[in-house]
């Protein structure tokens, strides 16, 4: 009792501290920007583990571009199809972006950001709240411009007591690039190699790589995105199949 009343006061100040940076940043900065996603997906894969199974995903979010480098999320995962529902997920994220060294070869992105993964329809024993801490790089310039390497580094951990292991670490590195097809059509093509430092009770071992193809077109104020990917599996306490999936994202923004 006295957990769930914890994890549900944490949750209600997470909520409050993102309105209040929010209304903050929106009282001073008439920049702010806000954009709304509606993604789906014909599964729902999150760092090699396939999480709603064969059901498919609805993955709607909403982004606010504060200014000064400072940036907000608000993201779920609904499973659409029955058997995954105790796994529906509400994240929320804050994030810091810069840049170094602007518009020379090594020209750097740099992002930060810690995230709360609320799975609110279930028991803290069960799957327990999760929050992260990371960083990433990314270099667009380095390899001409044509091709951007970046990795990303997170640190997972929970508060709560439960019966298997869940802090750990994770590091993504990827490539990425665009391609033309045509003059009115461009490919995004983009491809990682995933480290799971023992999340959830995995191995300390290269979990996954995935190979990702996304286009996006303007229909009128709305942005339509179709995309694939597919997972190479590498440990089989991540995934002992691989993945290939698919979907499309609506977005716009004021």
């Amino acid at each position: 009792m006295f957990k769930s009343c914890r994890k549900h006061v944490k949750r209600a100040g997470i909520i409050v501290t993102t309105l209040l940076i929010t209304l903050t940043a929106a009282s001073q900065n008439c920049q702010a920007q806000v954009a709304i996603d509606n993604t789906y997906s014909s599964k729902y894969v999150w760092r090699g583990y396939d999480i709603f199974g064969e059901n498919s995903a609805y993955m709607p979010s909403v982004d606010f571009t504060l200014g000064a480098g400072f940036s907000l999320n608000v993201w779920a995962a609904v499973p659409l199809g029955s058997g995954s529902e105790a796994l529906s997920e509400l994240d929320y994220t804050v994030a810091y972006g810069t840049t170094v060294m602007e518009g020379e070869t090594l020209h750097t992105d740099v992002s930060f950001n810690y995230i709360y993964y609320d799975f609110y329809k279930v028991g803290s024993a069960t799957t327990p709240d999760t929050e992260e801490v990371g960083v990433g790089l990314s270099m667009p310039n380095i390899l001409g411009g044509s091709i951007s390497p970046s990795i990303y580094y997170g640190k997972l951990y929970t508060n709560e007591s439960v019966g298997f292991d869940v802090d750990g670490d994770y590091i993504s590195v990827g490539l990425s690039g665009d391609v033309s097809v045509s003059d009115t059509i461009g490919l995004s093509l983009a491809a990682d190699i995933n480290y799971n430092g023992g999340l959830f009770g995995a191995d300390h071992d290269w979990s996954h790589m995935t190979f990702t193809a996304s286009t996006s077109m303007e229909v009128g104020s709305v942005s339509l995105s179709p995309f694939a990917t597919y997972q190479v599996s590498m440990d089989s306490s991540v995934n002992t199949e691989d993945e290939f999936w698919g979907g499309v994202s609506t977005s716009f923004s004021f």
